[in-house]
């Protein structure tokens, strides 16, 4: 089982990357 705080790295890291995503077919 991961620790809740890698978990917690892992999450904001995808939604940072589905942001980026976002505004690159947003603003393309």
């Amino acid at each position: 089982m991961m620790h809740p705080s890698i978990i917690l790295k892992h999450t904001q890291w995808c939604l940072m990357f589905n942001v980026w995503i976002f505004n690159d077919l947003l603003y393309s």
